[in-house]
């Protein structure tokens, strides 16, 4: 009895180890069948089981071999094991059906095993336990313990087989919900890049081409262009028919505009009905004529009606300012500036003009200070005229404000974020966005200063729910909202081209570093999710530090608090860390009755 006693305790210590190393091959799989395998290996290695393995039914319900190591188990396809309709069969359909642990610890006394004894025998088949693994809280597969011996199957290894089980299901959740964040990250990442609603590259995605599109350029020898587009007559479109036929419109078009442009090209969307294109690989000795065939057969995207449905058709047609590299500019930023200018130019000739699209650079040339260099946003010049125009903006801002936020109530994203808001809650954010629009245009306001008030902006936007496409789709409203008042209020044509230049670099400024604190606020955030899991060597206390501090750490969060319930079901606290007073942050949660007692 003493032999055998110490047999059973060096086969549970074995077991047992087995189980604990069963931690580090579920932290450690890559995927599903990596996780199933080395599972079954490892539950295999150095224990009393003969083999393991793990089945699952098909739609056909029949027992689907998962993973499996072990004597035997290569030939359990063959055996064509399949849910019975009475409930009969094997363990690990019985499991299966009850959904529960089942047992066997001679096979030989077991009827209902008749058909399969010959196999079971012929693999030293002598006794098995199955156990359910539940994944996403149901029943997923069947994990099947075997053993060359009869009574393996005592009350302390059916405990450890079905907490194996357990484990096994819970790394599978992990495995799902990490698989899940890394599609929530791509996903984000896609949609940081491509716009919404027509699915093109954004203005973010324009940023990192551009200048990569340009040093390709000056590697090859060759000329690059962008072009401005801007749609003409779109607005009665919306106001006729309704934004949805608006947004349908922008669909097809988006659609047709890339059907004509060459596998090295790319189409922009900027927002509202602002495009941008870029068109690589222009030969220095032919590029007017290039120019002119490419922007011949994209210009064929509105020369048909859109079709709107309800047997409604709309036209529109397209204004396009063009800048070449090199010779209108040697980096992204000077390039869009050139090519907007041109743009406005030519919008502001749309009766008048020869063809839909200019590469005429005179409009800045003639708007530029007299030592002939371009004008800085910020400069003395600069200065000068929006001090000039100051009674102007100050006396225009309000209006300004109330036209920009009801252009954005055309988007359902940013509607449902302001109608979160109580009304004095809503004045007060379009007081702030007047008060924001008039720093912008305030002659003493400095790029750094501007730099650093939409790091803040974009830090709030990402932790209120304001994506990156969003942010987007709002500050191309801006501008287009502004260039609308002034070529409706300024009769000079060179003091509106440099003061749609001057702005426009502000506002680049300004958008710019928000989407980059927008994206740094995100990254930050989401860190967490994907950091390795703790050392098993790790005590639980210094673990909890470690992640409440780090939670503590993230942006838009002043403390965070771990409490538990004692005897008396009274939260207890027992850890604090946050940068405010813990006696603010208990006070905060009990104003909104998060907790009760502590």
């Amino acid at each position: 009895d003493r032999i055998a006693q110490r047999r059973q305790i060096n086969r549970l210590k074995r077991q047992y180890q087995a189980l604990m190393q069963t931690g580090d091959v579920l932290i450690h799989a890559h995927n599903e069948r990596d996780l199933l395998a080395r599972l079954c290996q490892q539950m295999t290695h150095d224990t009393a089981f003969h083999a393991v393995w793990i089945g699952r039914p098909d739609a056909q319900r029949q027992m689907q071999v998962l993973a499996q190591v072990g004597e035997g188990t290569e030939g359990l396809a063959d055996l064509h094991i399949r849910l019975p309709q009475d409930g009969n069969g094997p363990l690990i359909v019985r499991a299966w059906l009850t959904q529960s642990t089942v047992f066997n610890n001679d096979h030989q006394a077991d009827p209902q095993l008749a058909p399969w004894l010959e196999f079971l025998q012929r693999h030293r088949w002598a006794s098995a336990l199955a156990t359910p693994v539940r994944r996403g809280g149901a029943i997923w597969a069947v994990l099947a313990f075997v053993s060359a011996e009869r009574g393996v199957f005592d009350a302390d290894t059916v405990t450890l087989c079905t907490r194996v089980g357990d484990l096994l299901g819970r790394g599978l959740d992990a495995l799902d919900l990490r698989h899940q964040l890394a599609q929530q990250q791509s996903d984000e990442a896609y949609r940081a890049r491509h716009d919404a609603l027509t699915g093109l590259p954004n203005r973010f995605a324009l940023e990192q081409h551009l200048p990569l599109a340009i040093e390709r350029a000056r590697r090859r020898g060759t000329h690059l262009a962008v072009g401005m587009i801007d749609l003409d007559d779109f607005k009665p479109v919306n106001d006729t028919f309704g934004h949805a036929a608006g947004d349908d419109l922008l669909r097809q078009l988006a659609a047709r505009l890339r059907a004509q442009l060459r596998r090295p090209d790319l189409l922009t969307r900027l927002g509202g009905d602002e495009f941008v294109v870029i068109l690589e690989d222009l030969d220095a000795e032919t590029v007017m004529a290039q120019l002119q065939t490419a922007l011949d057969r994209l210009h064929t995207g509105v020369e048909t009606p859109f079709d709107l449905g309800e047997g409604w058709q709309a036209t529109v047609g397209m204004t396009l300012g063009a800048a070449l590299f090199p010779g209108d500019g040697q980096d992204a930023d000077s390039l869009l500036r050139q090519a907007d200018a041109a743009m406005y130019v030519a919008k502001a000739h749309k009766g008048d003009r020869a063809r839909w699209w200019t590469l005429d650079a005179s409009a800045l040339q003639a708007a530029a200070p007299d030592d002939g260099q371009p004008l800085d946003a910020y400069g003395p010049q600069a200065q000068a005229l929006l001090e000039r125009h100051r009674a102007f903006w100050e006396a225009t801002t309000d209006r300004f404000v109330a036209s920009w936020y009801a252009d954005m109530a055309a988007h359902p994203e940013m509607e449902a974020i302001v109608q979160t808001l109580e009304p004095a809650e809503f004045a007060q954010l379009k007081a702030h966005q007047t008060q924001h629009l008039r720093f912008l245009l305030d002659p003493g306001t400095a790029q750094q200063a501007i730099v650093s008030a939409a790091q803040h902006i974009g830090q709030v936007h990402a932790l209120t729910g304001v994506t990156a496409s969003m942010l987007l789709t709002m500050m191309r409203a801006y501008q287009r909202i502004l260039a609308e008042q002034w070529l409706q209020s300024l009769s000079q044509p060179a003091q509106r081209s440099l003061l749609l230049h001057l702005l426009q670099s502000r506002l680049d400024d300004d958008v710019g570093a928000q989407l980059q604190a927008h994206t740094d606020t995100l990254s930050v955030l989401l860190a967490p999710l994907t950091s390795p899991l703790p050392d098993n060597s790790t005590p639980w206390a210094q673990v909890v530090r470690d992640e409440i501090s780090m939670l503590a750490r993230l942006p838009g969060i002043l403390g965070v608090t771990l409490a538990r319930p004692d005897a008396q079901g009274v939260l207890q606290l027992t850890h604090a860390v946050g940068t405010v007073p813990i006696d603010e942050v208990l006070a905060a949660l009990r104003q909104v009755e998060l907790i009760s007692t502590i």
